[in-house]
């Protein structure tokens, strides 16, 4: 990720888990601008990544999440959303699936994130994977 970023202009250092919650910071030389990113991995070809209920409440302009899958062959596709995006789908999506048995409602602390694959239909609106396939350039508002 960080190679990604500083392809694209940032400069980009690791917090080496002294910042909770903040995996890298990012300085947008040309504006001086300071983003914080969170970053998920998943092996899995599905592309979900786990989460927590605390993903539900953040919505920082300053915080964004890298998603990043390790393929079968090594490889990685990188995905970068907006806190506010994880935010709305998390509450979204663990209300539709909490509201199809009461059950639920109080069964887990954690959340699935996913992306929408063009073709298939979802419960409730989910983030598109071609907005947010390689866009780190959505930083740089």
């Amino acid at each position: 990720m960080l190679a990604q970023l500083a392809l694209r202009g940032f400069v980009a250092n690791m917090t080496l888990g002294n910042t909770k919650g903040i995996d890298i910071l990012v300085a947008n030389p040309d504006t001086g601008r300071m983003r914080k990113i969170e970053v998920k991995t998943t092996t899995k070809s599905a592309l979900t990544w786990v989460m927590q209920e605390k993903h539900e409440r953040l919505n920082d302009p300053d915080l964004f999440f890298c998603f990043v899958a390790i393929t079968k062959d090594n490889g990685f596709r990188f995905f970068v959303v907006p806190s506010a995006d994880v935010a709305s789908y998390l509450r979204r999506a663990h209300k539709q699936w909490a509201d199809e048995k009461p059950s639920r409602k109080r069964a887990t602390t954690m959340r699935i994130f996913l992306f929408a694959h063009p073709g298939k239909e979802y419960a409730v609106a989910t983030p598109a994977i071609e907005k947010y396939e390689d866009n780190g350039e959505i930083m740089k508002n």
